[in-house]
């Protein structure tokens, strides 16, 4: 009996001591928390870090941790665009952070229920407060927003219309626990009619230039054709008036004393052939023989 006496009282001796010690716990980084006693928290917001909580023997003090870093969010959502009543589905992403500002903190911790989480942690993590305090507040924000445009007024003016719901967000939860700080819509799914009459436009689009380009194509190759035309004709034009030039000139050159002399020339020419009877006549007394003369005379002109 005393041995067992001895064990127990060991036992109880260890697990007094234990509960002395109090539990090791921590707050991983982009996180805060805060202790809960049984009267609720005690003391400040808890930065990261790692402590030892009070010694404790029945009820025993629970640390709570909610997540404070920035994390990337997304929106799927339909919008009925009253302007051209059709729906427009739109992709909203951002930036959601916890807000600096401690009493909105400190409200999280009084109305969030904590829950077990992976790392071990009881508390709450961003997406958990998300839900509670900001996705109604965006998903109306950017339907109430958009319905003011019409499709093709936020089809050419995206990153407007994304600073604006950047802004518009951004005012609507300033009394929550929440921040924006990157808003914007990263994709928009038009409605199957718009997306046809886009596709019909752009072809149409696309044949006109088309076209334009081959007419650009004809008139090229007509004005190349008309080029060489031109050249071709005024070549001509020049070889035609050298020509007559020539002529000109020759026959001004023609005086009868020249002709005369032409005419004993060709009189010893023949004279010098000895199977040739020759009749001296007066070669200039005919047409025909003016003509001959002349021809002969322009003929060795040219050479």
């Amino acid at each position: 009996m005393k041995s067992v006496a001895k064990i127990f009282g060991g036992l109880l001796l260890a697990s007094t001591l234990s509960g002395c010690i109090g539990e090791k716990v921590e707050i991983p980084p982009a996180s805060v928390g805060m202790v809960l006693g049984a009267n609720g928290y005690q003391g400040d917001i808890i930065p990261p870090s790692r402590f030892r909580l009070p010694a404790c023997f029945t009820q025993c003090d629970k640390l709570v941790v909610i997540e404070a870093g920035d994390i990337g969010m997304k929106e799927d959502m339909k919008v009925l665009m009253p302007k051209d009543n059709l729906d427009l589905g739109v992709d909203v992403r951002f930036t959601l952070a916890m807000s600096q500002d401690k009493a909105q903190i400190l409200s999280v911790f009084d109305r969030v229920v904590p829950v077990r989480l992976e790392s071990g942690n009881y508390g709450a993590t961003l997406q958990m407060i998300y839900t509670t305090y900001g996705q109604a507040v965006v998903r109306n924000v950017v339907r109430s927003t958009l319905s003011e445009y019409s499709i093709a007024e936020i089809a050419n003016n995206q990153n407007a219309v994304s600073e604006r719901l950047r802004q518009e967000v951004s005012k609507a939860l300033e009394k929550t626990p929440l921040e924006i700080k990157q808003f914007g819509l990263a994709n928009i799914v038009y409605p199957s009619v718009v997306t046809e009459a886009r596709e019909a436009t752009m072809s149409k689009k696309i044949e006109v230039e088309r076209a334009e380009a081959e007419a650009q194509v004809d008139i090229r190759k007509a004005q190349a054709r008309l080029e060489v035309t031109r050249a071709e004709r005024e070549a001509d034009l020049l070889a035609a008036q050298t020509i007559a030039e020539q002529n000109r000139i020759l026959a001004d050159g023609v005086t009868p004393e020249v002709l005369r002399y032409m005419e004993l020339e060709v009189l010893k020419k023949m004279a010098e052939n000895q199977n040739t009877i020759f009749f001296p006549v007066d070669m200039m007394g005919s047409e025909a023989g003016r003509t001959a003369l002349t021809n002969r005379v322009l003929k060795e002109g040219a050479k």
